[in-house]
């Protein structure tokens, strides 16, 4: 196979290509780079493996399919991003036979009845935080709901109840959120984009992670001691599976298998009920009619909007895969080692897939209107890769702006919506979601 792309991929010129990938991850800009290049076109940077862009649909169902085991996520995830360095031998970097076999074996714990009944444990944590939150006073949402998603990811995958041990994870998690979320570490990372994907760890990183492993650990271990399973939380259900993922492992691989669990998940909730913040707020026919449809314990619209939250603000906003073979996408031949970004927030903005994309409107996706496909609403990617934790995350945010909007509301605002930055890969509200919030 040739070593060159055809020329259905257009070149994006070296002078306009930083522009345009800063385009990709910039609400309301990123179609000027569809208009400009068309729906499939690559990059060629210096010191980077070729890059070609799609969101054309049948691309992308090719690729989420790979019938000929072509592409790779755990190689683009190596090349592209620090989850080397956060999640080590981690079941993301596998593919085809190995990461099915392995995602089998750890998700029963995330899937429908499972994700239900941590519904009690998420409710717990808003009430215990919901009265300490300031009223009628400018207010981070992403604050809140940053402390918010990971107490709830503590109680739900780790399930420390002990007052001590709890306040000693609480100190635990903090060190490990100021390392991975600091400066420092988002430098190293840069950096390693410009190596090869070659990311130098942070140096205190090791020292924080055993610090929350040795916790998780002594409940571990206390939960062996009594003899009987609580298989309330996540730890609990890989505990009491005689034949799961972690009946033949040492403790110390499910401590850092339940860390990584938690690092993975509470950072996309806390961004999404940022956002939702954001939106709602300057939205108050919405909010109303959520709070009302809440009221009567109708879930349908609740839904929608956090369909609609996730279709605007994804919280990441590109995903991708790398060629480990020659293949080809439709008839354009792609040589091994080129790397595939799809632009998530680019296909929820286009207008191929909605109406007046980037109006916040619930309503496209509530009763009888547009559903989302596997194709057009990737908040989670796609494929055989897509998140594991996507159905958790999506029920645990229902459960929380539900549980948060029967006692309290959002303040009216005028203000634009606030752009986004990226806080290592997620888009986060710029301004942290200043709200005002008012008891209801």
């Amino acid at each position: 196979m040739s070593s060159a792309l055809t020329s259905s991929f257009p070149q994006v010129p070296l002078v306009s290509a930083l522009s345009s990938v800063n385009a990709l991850i910039r609400p309301g800009r990123t179609q000027e780079v569809f208009r400009r290049f068309g729906d499939r076109f690559s990059y060629r940077f210096p010191g980077f493996p070729e890059i070609v862009v799609t969101k054309n649909g049948g691309d992308l169902r090719e690729v989420f399919l790979d019938r000929d085991k072509s592409w790779s996520w755990g190689a683009f995830l190596r090349r592209f991003s620090p989850h080397d360095v956060l999640f080590g031998d981690s079941y993301i970097f596998f593919d085809h036979a190995g990461h099915q076999r392995e995602r089998r074996a750890i998700s029963a714990p995330f899937n429908g009845k499972a994700v239900k009944s941590y519904q009690q444990k998420m409710v717990d944590v808003v009430d215990r935080n919901i009265d300490r939150w300031p009223v009628e006073t400018p207010v981070s949402f992403f604050a809140l709901s940053h402390r918010l998603a990971s107490d709830v990811m503590a109680a739900v995958v780790f399930g420390v109840t002990d007052p001590h041990r709890m306040t000693a994870l609480d100190r635990a998690l903090s060190r490990y959120f100021s390392v991975v979320n600091g400066a420092q570490f988002e430098g190293l990372a840069a950096l390693g984009l410009l190596t090869g994907g070659k990311i130098i760890r942070h140096p205190r990183l090791s020292s924080v992670e055993g610090a929350i492993d040795r916790i998780i650990l002594q409940e571990i271990a206390e939960r062996r001691q009594r003899g009987s399973i609580d298989e309330s939380d996540v730890l609990g259900r890989y505990l009491a599976e005689p034949n799961g993922a972690y009946s033949a492992r040492d403790d110390e691989a499910l401590a850092a298998s339940a860390r990584k669990l938690m690092f993975a998940g509470y950072e996309t909730t806390a961004a999404t009920l940022a956002w939702a913040g954001a939106f709602l707020s300057r939205n108050p026919e919405i909010l109303a009619e959520l709070e009302e449809t809440i009221d009567r314990d109708d879930d349908e619209f609740l839904e929608a909007v956090v369909n609609e939250v996730m279709r605007l603000r994804p919280a990441v906003p590109l995903t991708g895969r790398r060629a480990v073979r020659d293949t080809k996408l439709g008839e354009t031949r792609i040589p091994a080692g080129t790397a595939l970004l799809i632009p998530i927030l680019g296909i929820h903005e286009s207008a191929d897939h909605q109406a007046d994309p980037l109006v916040f409107r619930p309503h496209r996706f509530y009763f009888g209107h547009q559903q989302p496909t596997a194709t057009t609403l990737l908040p989670f990617g796609g494929g055989v890769h897509k998140c594991l934790g996507g159905q958790f995350a999506h029920f645990e945010l229902k459960v929380l702006l539900r549980t948060f909007l029967r006692t309290r509301t959002f303040a009216a605002q005028n203000t634009p919506i606030p752009p986004p930055r990226l806080r290592t890969e997620l888009m986060v509200p710029r301004d942290g979601a200043q709200v005002v919030l008012r008891k209801r």
